[in-house]
């Protein structure tokens, strides 16, 4: 299965998976795409945004979204990964790597001069932090939130 870039007019594509990551990760209020979709289509027209795909039998099986903007202390050129979700019938083989590879590439093209990636607290997260060091990331913020 081929990486490929999601257009802005396709990113509906993404309803499936979107309801399974927000289902996967137990996302307070959940996967909206009334919401979401709008967001993300214009920021990708802007070209301020990419997700980043594969698919089996025109269905879409993974993603990773990601937002390309300057970094706010620095001005930097910098990419952040705003989501990434795999169907798990598809975790066994190489495609997240894949689709990270992917991200990384753009970034790399963009110029951007920091990558900031992070991940869910789901049941995956110590391999996600240990993937993410593995390639070289460090860790650089713990992140809270509170539900009301």
């Amino acid at each position: 299965m081929e990486v490929k870039k999601l257009k802005p007019e396709e990113i509906a594509r993404i309803r499936r998976l979107g309801h399974q990551f927000a289902e996967e990760c137990n996302l307070f209020g959940g996967f909206n795409p009334e919401y979401f979709e709008p967001i993300w289509s214009d920021l990708m027209s802007r070209g301020m945004a990419e997700v980043f795909y594969v698919e089996k039998d025109n269905e879409l099986q993974a993603f990773l979204g990601a937002g390309f903007i300057a970094d706010i202390y620095s001005g930097l050129p910098a990419a952040n990964m705003q989501f990434w979700h795999i169907d798990p019938a598809y975790r066994k083989g190489s495609v997240a790597v894949r689709l990270f590879r992917a991200f990384e590439a753009e970034a790399e093209a963009r110029g951007c001069r920091k990558i900031f990636v992070g991940h869910k607290e789901a049941f995956h997260k110590d391999s996600m932090s240990a993937f993410f060091q593995r390639n070289g990331y460090v860790k650089g913020e713990t992140f809270y939130w509170r539900n009301k």
